[in-house]
C-alpha cells in the first residue's frame, strides 16, 4: 500500500500512514496532471497505475514508458472511474 506524508511536519512519524485499497486522499481538486511510468518489468503493471490514479486523482493521466504494453487495459480500468481524462501519446 502506498504511504503519504504531508503537513509541516511530514517528517514526524504521526504524519505518516497507510492507505487502504481504493481509499482516496483528500487534496480536493489540487491534483492536475500526473505523468506515471507504465511498463513492466521495470515500472508500474497498468492495474497498478489505475490504483495510484484512483488514489491520487488526478484530472489528466499521462502513462509513460509503456512501450508495448496494451494501454486498452488502462482505459478500460479507468473507464468508470472518477471522470479521469486520460491522455496517451506513443513516442518512440
Amino acid at each position: 500500500m502506498p504511504s503519504i506524508r504531508g503537513g509541516a511536519n511530514s517528517e514526524s512519524p504521526a504524519s505518516r500512514r497507510k492507505l487502504g485499497s481504493g481509499e482516496a486522499l483528500d487534496w480536493g481538486d489540487s491534483v492536475d496532471l500526473a505523468f506515471l511510468p507504465m511498463n513492466l518489468p521495470y515500472t508500474m503493471t497498468s492495474e497498478q497505475v489505475a490504483e495510484a490514479v484512483r488514489v491520487i486523482r488526478p484530472r489528466i493521466l499521462y502513462p509513460y514508458h509503456f512501450g508495448n504494453t496494451d494501454t486498452g487495459v488502462i482505459s478500460k480500468l479507468l473507464a468508470n472511474g472518477p471522470g479521469i481524462e486520460l491522455r496517451l501519446r506513443k513516442l518512440q
